[in-house]
C-alpha cells in the first residue's frame, strides 16, 4: 500500500532542508547589505521593462451604440 521513498530522494530532501536555513540565512544578509542606490537601481529596471499593450475590452457594439446614444 505505501511505496518507499528511494534513497536518493530522501538524500536530496534532508539536503535541501539543511541548505534551505543556509539560503534563507544568505537571502536576509544580502538584502540587509543592499544600499538605496542598489534598491533603487533594481526597481528601476523592473518598472524599466517593455509596457504591455492595453487589452480591449469592450466591443464595436457597445462603440456603436454610445455614438447613437450622442447623435439622438
Amino acid at each position: 500500500m505505501f511505496e518507499q521513498v528511494p534513497q536518493d530522494l530522501q538524500r536530496r530532501a534532508r539536503a535541501w532542508s539543511v541548505a534551505s536555513a543556509y539560503l534563507a540565512d544568505e537571502r536576509v544578509a544580502r538584502l540587509r547589505a543592499m544600499t538605496d542606490d542598489d534598491v533603487r537601481e533594481i526597481i528601476a529596471t523592473i518598472f524599466n521593462g517593455p509596457v504591455p499593450k492595453r487589452i480591449e475590452r469592450e466591443s464595436g457594439l457597445v462603440a456603436q451604440q454610445r455614438l447613437f446614444r450622442k447623435l439622438k
